[in-house]
């Protein structure tokens, strides 16, 4: 099962993708979020973690295309996060279904649940 990390920020994705192989995780970081959706999809089991980065949509657009996977069992799981108020993502995703949505900072242990 491989951890897959698309976020934007360098430094950001760096220290995730530290974090998440100090645990343990195999961890895939996608530099190519358009490619990455181009491609072929997660394995059942594994996890996508992606930073919605509300100015941009290619989070949302990451978001739409995990949820219409086919959904073998176990199906991809989705961690999503952002900086953005309460108000500005209820806002901003009411369309979107997302299990998992973090509010930075969070630490590691609000996070590695999720995975």
């Amino acid at each position: 099962m491989a951890v897959f990390v698309i976020v934007k920020d360098a430094s950001l994705s760096d220290a995730l993708v530290l974090m998440l192989e100090q645990f343990g995780y195999d961890v895939v970081e996608v530099d190519d979020a358009s490619a990455f959706v181009a491609g072929p999809p997660p394995e059942p089991g594994d996890t996508v973690v992606v930073d919605m980065n509300l100015q941009n949509v290619i989070g949302p657009r990451i978001v739409r295309w995990v949820n219409s996977l086919p959904t073998p069992l176990p199906s991809p799981k989705l961690v999503a996060f952002s900086g953005q108020s309460r108000d500005e993502i209820a806002r901003r995703l009411t369309d979107l279904e997302i299990p998992v949505l973090l509010r930075m900072p969070f630490s590691a242990a609000r996070l590695t649940p999720w995975l």
